[in-house]
């Protein structure tokens, strides 16, 4: 989802797009590439404990190790953990505390590149929770659309109260923009920066669509966090996502929703 966003975006017009397949089996970018952005991921790391074989950062990282070129490996904010009471705030220095298998490997593989590559090459980004257009995708906004489409509800499987760091797929690719035409190596958290309720989320979206209830079938509150934005935004001239802002995204994917029915 983020590389089709990229691959729209207004800047990157001379930048080479390739499918994890093709950039393993023909290297002959390797020469002409200056800074590498991975964004594929082996669904068998999300569901088992680490594997070489799978591990595409790693492969790509061992493609270009004897070159200049600069990595940025998009992870995970589930690197973390859970975020500490009471604020639920996650910074960069905070000690992985990954529960998950995905997590797990998301951690391991960012070890892993800093050895292989240096620390001075590589630039990590864990993400927050990121939306775009994406019905069908099993996510918290693909599941919230899918669902709103075939049965005019969104159905919360936690307290509609949960407070969680969103922040649309088009700023992440804005951000990875500016990122790319200076890296900084490092640890640098990409998020919204504030955590919004998903109610209003689930609100906002139905709001697009022009119609919709909102449900729940559990009233516990798991998973609440936002990261910190000060480090990122102190190292990159990045836009602030606002509330806002943040509102005007989830209307737009229910609109487009509302378009494609």
């Amino acid at each position: 989802m983020i590389g089709q966003q990229l691959q729209g975006h207004a800047a990157t017009s001379d930048w080479l797009f390739l499918s994890h397949s093709e950039a393993l089996h023909d290297l002959s970018w390797r020469q002409d590439c200056t800074c590498l952005i991975n964004l594929a991921f082996s669904p068998l790391l999300r569901l088992q404990t680490y594997d070489p074989s799978h591990d595409i950062d790693g492969q790509l990282a061992q493609i270009i190790k004897d070159t200049q070129s600069h990595f940025i490996m998009m992870s995970s904010r589930t690197v973390y953990g859970p975020a500490p009471h009471p604020n639920y705030r996650l910074t960069e220095t905070l000690k992985p505390s990954p529960q998950t298998l995905y997590a797990q490997n998301k951690w391991l593989i960012e070890q892993s590149l800093v050895t292989s590559l240096g620390p001075d090459r590589v630039t990590i980004i864990r993400g927050a929770n990121v939306f775009g257009h994406e019905i069908g995708r099993p996510s918290f906004f693909g599941m919230a659309l899918s669902r709103l489409k075939e049965k005019g509800e969104i159905l919360f499987d936690m307290n509609p109260d949960v407070r969680r760091d969103f922040v649309a797929v088009w700023h992440v690719a804005d951000a990875l923009v500016k990122i790319a035409n200076a890296p900084r190596p490092g640890l640098y958290n990409y998020g919204s920066g504030f955590a919004t309720r998903c109610y209003d989320i689930a609100r906002w979206i139905i709001e697009g669509y022009g119609s919709g209830i909102i449900q729940s079938n559990n009233i516990e509150f798991k998973d609440q966090f936002y990261l910190d934005m000060s480090h990122t935004k102190d190292s990159f001239p990045l836009m602030d996502v606002t509330p806002d802002i943040l509102r005007t995204d989830c209307i737009s994917c229910g609109k487009a929703l509302k378009e494609r029915s």
